[in-house]
């Protein structure tokens, strides 16, 4: 319980200038940043956040997440119950779904800005790997229709990394968590397997027998 109260003694003095982080210099955010990582992987390796910065005069979000780590999800809800009150900002605890089904269908989904390429939910297709038990996660294989061709290819490890941070965002972090396994990636779209658009996922799971 002591650990939980450091962190939160320390973001309590800090709380103002992380309020204004993003009118300080890239050194200077990078510092806290990492003084943030630092901190909360000492608790758990797995344990993160995200901040929601404000518009003028409103409250600015810290999410505690596991990122879907099982594992740390029990750190993520002790860290956050003892959160104290903190003056210009508000506590959450894991990551919720906000993707829109609608515009995945339609197409007219946003797409992810990563490093190397920007990614559209609605371009990934999924196809299940066959289960042991009906309690065990889904493992899934995953192909992007618009992956392009760059030069040094993209790694496939880090491509998984951005996809699963998308199923973070459609499924939420609890559901991740429970129904995700691991996760593959295929260059092309085998034509004898029936590959799935990402709208349909949730309604797999929940066929699957995982509260979505």
């Amino acid at each position: 319980m002591a650990q939980l109260k450091d962190f939160w003694d320390w973001f309590l003095e800090y709380h103002e200038a992380i309020y204004y982080l993003r009118d300080f210099t890239l050194e200077e955010q990078a510092f806290y940043y990492q003084e943030l990582d630092d901190r909360l992987q000492d608790y758990h390796p797995d344990l993160t956040y995200v901040i929601a910065f404000p518009k003028k005069d409103k409250k600015a979000i810290l999410t505690l997440t596991a990122n879907g780590s099982k594992d740390a999800m029990l750190f993520v809800s002790q860290l956050a119950s003892v959160a104290p009150k903190i003056p210009k900002w508000k506590v959450k605890k894991i990551l919720q779904a906000q993707l829109s089904i609608k515009a995945i269908t339609k197409g007219k989904d946003d797409p992810y800005e990563f490093e190397e390429f920007p990614i559209k939910p609605s371009d990934l297709r999924w196809i299940p790997m066959h289960r042991e038990a009906d309690h065990d996660p889904c493992d899934l294989i995953f192909h992007l229709t618009s992956f392009p061709n760059i030069n040094p290819p993209m790694d496939e490890e880090k491509l998984l990394i951005y996809i699963h941070f998308i199923l973070l965002d459609l499924l939420g972090e609890l559901v991740v968590s429970k129904a995700i396994g691991a996760g593959y990636y295929m260059d092309t779209l085998e034509p004898d397997d029936e590959w799935f658009t990402l709208d349909f996922l949730p309604m797999y799971l929940e066929g699957e027998g995982f509260d979505v």
